[in-house]
């Protein structure tokens, strides 16, 4: 089983350094006594915190001295899955799809108004003339159901 992830991401405005983010943030941290199980850059100049715990991750969202050193904290951005349905008939409507997805695979695990709500077509990719495939962004639960 995976391990639970503590992170937050931090980033300063105006600063194209994320090292710079990465020593202001240091001097700050050694103050608290937080345990930081890892730092990481990324390409737009923030810092990804990983720490031990959740009392240390709420603790760091919170702390004034962050905010006066002109750093930015914030949890980082959770993404659905997406699944891939590849050589479809092209032009193939987005209801038809679903409905045909529905009946399939989810109708005896899955409430339709659920499936509804929590089932969108992300972006289409052709495929010749006649194919085409669909990339479909889902709910984590609707996909559990899938594996």
């Amino acid at each position: 089983m995976r391990k639970r992830s503590y992170a937050v991401v931090v980033m300063e405005k105006g600063n194209k350094e994320a090292k710079q983010v990465e020593e202001k943030l240091k001097r700050v941290e050694s103050c608290l006594g937080l345990k930081v199980e890892g730092m990481r850059n990324t390409r737009e100049e923030k810092v990804v915190v990983e720490l031990a715990t959740e009392e240390d991750k709420n603790t760091l969202l919170g702390e004034k001295k962050i905010k006066d050193a002109g750093l930015n904290i914030s949890e980082p951005s959770k993404y659905p899955p997406l699944v891939r349905i590849k050589d479809l008939p092209r032009g193939i409507e987005s209801d038809q799809l679903f409905d045909d997805l529905f009946v399939r695979n989810f109708k005896d695990d899955v409430d339709a108004h659920v499936f509804e709500k929590e089932v969108k077509v992300k972006f289409r990719m052709r495929k010749g003339e006649s194919k085409e495939g669909v990339v479909i962004e889902m709910s984590p639960d609707i996909v559990k159901v899938l594996l």
